[in-house]
């Protein structure tokens, strides 16, 4: 597997790059000579295009108080929180980020992320 191109915005955006949580794909409308049960033609699910790029970012704070929140840098110097929610019936809701590595100066990689 060869190294990805770290630089490539396509695979890796910025934070003001992302879509929304609120996005949808856009559905092609069908033009007036398409007969009304037109299918456009089969390719990659919105949860499939999703996942193609990944968001890179640096800890430079961690502010847990309640919820488990870190600020993040991207690679454009952008500043923006990751807040981690917890599921109902998970457990605490405060892991111990420090022991799991997330500390000052590491790397976080969200895979297909949205912004709310």
């Amino acid at each position: 597997m060869p190294v990805p191109d770290f630089t490539s915005p396509t695979i890796f955006p910025p934070f003001n790059a992302l879509p929304f949580t609120t996005t949808t794909p856009s559905s092609p409308s069908p033009s007036p000579s398409q007969p009304k049960n037109h299918q456009p033609p089969p390719g990659p699910t919105h949860e499939a295009q999703a996942q193609d790029y990944y968001l890179l970012a640096q800890i430079t704070h961690n502010m847990t108080l309640t919820k488990p929140t870190l600020i993040l840098a991207d690679r454009a110097g952008t500043s923006f929180a990751l807040v981690y929610t917890s599921r109902p019936g998970a457990g605490p809701d405060a892991p111990d980020l420090a022991a799991r590595g997330m500390r000052r100066g590491a790397t976080v990689v969200l895979r297909g992320a949205r912004r709310t």
